[in-house]
């Protein structure tokens, strides 16, 4: 009878694996709508990026980490273009579209000398968002929406070959 069981992954691809992990792990953790998990998913990020560097630079250029960290990087630059492009678009179109008369209105109570209260301040931005959601969900999943779906198809794609043992094609290249 034949042994069914996989074959146990080498050092190098286990490497290669938990870096991809690491920033998944990161990105899942920075959306979450917690200050403390958002700050802890900016460390494992910047700790597996600099990680990212650091196996690139000690491994062989033909070897399968040096290869899945050349495009791991390449996919983590070009997403965080995409994603800046994306927000400062989504924010320029949220600024001409967007009702921005509960703002102007604690405007006007700040120029006539009132300081508002946090209590004040929260209410407003509670009624700017609720009466802005549609346009602030449409421009967000629009503009920002592509820089995530770069980055999750990229990542995807980049960790399944790495579990196969596999290197990627043209790990330069943006797709």
């Amino acid at each position: 009878m034949r042994d069914m069981t996989p074959p146990t992954p080498d050092p190098e691809q286990k490497t290669v694996m938990r870096i991809y992990a690491a920033i998944v792990a990161s990105v899942i953790l920075q959306s979450m709508p917690m200050v403390v998990a958002q700050g802890i998913g900016t460390l494992i990020l910047f700790g597996a990026w600099v990680a990212c560097g650091i196996v690139r630079r000690r491994s062989k250029p033909e070897g399968l980490a040096h290869n899945h960290m050349i495009y791991l990087s390449r996919t983590l630059w070009i997403s965080s273009f995409l994603l800046i492009v994306g927000v400062a678009l989504a924010g320029m179109w949220v600024l001409q579209g967007g009702d921005h008369s509960a703002i102007d209105r604690l405007a006007n109570e700040i120029m006539n000398g009132s300081a508002p209260s946090e209590t004040v301040l929260a209410a407003a931005g509670k009624d700017y968002f609720l009466t802005n959601f549609r346009l602030i969900l449409g421009a967000s999943l629009l503009t920002v929406g592509p820089g995530f779906a770069y980055f999750f198809y990229r990542t995807l794609r980049g960790f399944l070959r790495a579990g196969r043992g596999y290197r990627m094609a043209d790990p330069k290249g943006w797709l």
